[in-house]
């Protein structure tokens, strides 16, 4: 188990045993989408040169409203530590450890163009059929070069029907029978 590892699995242990695991995942995937997209407050978050306090009570200033006081003194125990450079992983790490916790299948739909509700259901009881006691939770991806088709990704599953790879793989079948025909 790796530090962000550990630090996912003591935080999960500490916000189930106060029944808010589910508040405190919100509140991490909230605050990783922040610093994601916030360069500044990474940068600042990050850097050596300003102290921990003011670290502390600039995250107490913009979050304390928003997210759970265990979050919050999370965030504080990431900041004396030097840790905050690890937040996405540890981010990732708790996700991973709830959704077992909860029986959450995370599976990750990629398209060309958005995927229509008829085949998600399709697609939501083939997978069901193989992991009965899983709830799904689906995440959609756009990527305009898989050209057709869909890609789906669960567990270290991977279910490749895009166009893109029926091509590449009819390139190469082709390929393989030119080069038969010459020799």
């Amino acid at each position: 188990m790796n530090v962000a590892q550990r630090y996912a699995k003591s935080l999960l242990d500490l916000a189930t045993e106060l029944d808010i695991s589910e508040r405190v995942y919100n509140d991490l995937i909230l605050i990783d989408k922040i610093l994601s997209e916030n360069n500044d407050l990474r940068i600042v978050l990050q850097s050596p040169i300003i102290r921990q306090e003011k670290k502390e009570k600039l995250f107490s200033n913009i979050f304390s409203e928003f997210i759970a006081p265990l979050t919050l003194k999370f965030l504080n125990l990431l900041l004396r530590k030097s840790r905050i450079v690890i937040f996405h992983d540890i981010v990732k790490a708790y996700e991973e450890f709830y959704n077992e916790a909860n029986d959450i299948l995370n599976v990750t739909i990629t398209t060309a163009q958005p995927f229509n509700d008829a085949l998600l259901q399709k697609l939501e009881l083939k997978i069901n059929n193989f992991f009965p006691n899983k709830s799904l939770q689906f995440n959609e991806n756009i990527d305009k070069e898989i050209l057709g088709g869909f890609v789906v990704n669960f567990y270290d599953y991977m279910i490749d029907k895009s166009l893109r790879t029926r091509l590449i793989q009819a390139r190469k079948q082709i390929m393989r029978k030119e080069y038969e025909k010459k020799y």
